[in-house]
């Protein structure tokens, strides 16, 4: 694995509240400067320019997937992969490994949707008010820990069969995850095969289950005042739709369950659109055509700001605007 120069590379700017493929970037720098690298700033607008990427390498500081150097812009699958394109490195197996699922998430969603899953975990303790310098940490861990095992290092006495007697309580509790990739049950795993003592095993994996227990805890207070919330109903063609208004992120998510399209307008006027099974391209086209460079499309999403973008201005479009553009262009 090639090696870059530690001292040209200081720190890293990444979206605010970044997700799994973006941490994923950072490991890969990790892995050829031999250390930590920390986080610069956390970047809340979708905008940055040329310049502003061009002064903070001159500083020996990387920014990731960020500007026009978006993953989806160059036509990467993710941050991660675009990371390793630009920089021209030649990815171990374990990377390789990690480079695929990162891409089978961003087109699907697929790691969020596994039981004990660190990548949907991450994303709720952010809004749980958690320190995003030590989130990142800890999911570069995790990351770091995949990677490795990936590749193939393994303390030679590290059994499955020992594994299982030592942590037969965390795991009896999480069996369903079936050790499936970025999961608390496989971080356990992969720390055990890299020689990492119990005690330390339990330390690690513990701060990912309390956090596990709080995002859980705070869906089924979602799930209660749900039927309280205020809301309009609508109908696009078939579709059931509502708008409603709240900075809650977590009784969002349970409204989105209830309807084929969800409107969210936030306190500060910013506003995104949630979908299950419904395209929202059309709809996307015509809000970038009112409103060019405040909107932005993820997977199932539409948003004017949101979780990563905290500090884009909020649409001047009315509710009853945003209603009958769900209606006409969906």
């Amino acid at each position: 694995m090639e090696k870059m120069d530690r001292r040209r590379m200081v720190g890293v700017v990444m979206l605010h509240s970044p997700p799994i493929d973006k941490i994923g970037a950072l490991v890969l720098l990790e892995r050829r400067t031999s250390g930590e690298i920390p986080v610069y700033r956390f970047w809340e607008t979708n905008r940055c320019t040329r310049a502003q990427l061009g002064s903070w390498r001159a500083q020996g500081i990387e920014p990731i997937d960020l500007g026009n150097e978006k993953y989806h812009q160059a036509g990467m699958p993710s941050a991660a992969a675009y990371t390793a394109k630009r920089h021209g490195m030649t990815v171990s197996a374990g990377e390789k490994a990690l480079l695929d699922i990162l891409a089978k998430n961003n087109e699907s969603g697929w790691l969020k949707g596994r039981p004990f899953s660190t990548a949907w975990i991450l994303r709720e303790l952010y809004e749980l008010g958690y320190d995003p310098q030590q989130v990142v940490r800890r999911v570069a861990h995790v990351v770091s820990c995949f990677v490795r095992v990936e590749d193939g290092e393994r303390v030679p006495a590290r059994d499955d069969a020992t594994m299982e007697k030592i942590f037969w309580c965390e795991l009896r509790r999480m069996r369903n995850s079936q050790f499936a990739p970025m999961t608390i049950p496989r971080y356990l795993r992969d720390m055990w095969y890299l020689g990492y003592q119990p005690d330390k095993i339990r330390e690690m994996t513990k701060w990912w289950t309390h956090g596990w227990n709080e995002a859980k805890n705070a869906h089924k207070q979602a799930q209660a005042a749900f039927p309280r919330m205020r809301r309009v109903e609508f109908r696009a063609s078939t579709r059931r739709c509502a708008l409603v208004h709240t900075d809650d992120k977590f009784v969002v998510r349970v409204a989105a369950q209830a309807y084929d399209i969800l409107v969210v307008r936030k306190s500060a006027g910013q506003v995104g659109i949630l979908a299950q099974k419904v395209s929202l391209l059309r709809l996307y086209g015509w809000l970038k055509a009112q409103e060019p460079t405040i909107w932005h499309q993820a997977v199932g999403a539409i948003s004017n700001g949101g979780w990563m973008y905290p500090r884009v201005m909020g649409t001047k479009l009315t509710d009853e605007q945003l209603i009958a553009a769900v209606q006409n262009n969906t």
